[in-house]
């Protein structure tokens, strides 16, 4: 496959120092792991990883959630506020008990 496009990014000093390192003592070059990466998101049809909050760490950013931010529009805070509501009052069951009431 003949490869004829760039990608340009920008990343900070020192992980990318680290990086380079830890690529080299396998026997790669950055640009080799960049495109075994490309390659994992095209056969997965996603990111090859998870990317997602744990339960308790969507817990904090909803408790810890600037409801006043202009960002926010008043529905969003409304239903934020309603959610935080609901998982004190034990409402809720997370994604995680649902996991293992199914034995995954």
């Amino acid at each position: 496959m003949a490869k004829n496009a760039t990608i340009n990014m920008r990343v900070d000093a020192s992980l990318k120092t680290d990086v380079e390192r830890i690529l080299q003592a396998l026997g790669i070059s950055t640009t080799e792991a960049i495109n075994m990466f490309l390659n994992r998101v095209r056969l997965s049809r996603g990111i090859p990883f998870s990317v997602q909050m744990t339960d308790d760490e969507f817990r904090r950013y909803l408790a810890e959630c600037p409801l006043d931010d202009e960002a926010i529009s008043p529905e969003e805070a409304s239903s934020i506020k309603a959610a935080l509501s609901e998982i004190k009052e034990g409402k809720v069951a997370s994604f995680d008990e649902i996991k293992r009431s199914l034995g995954k």
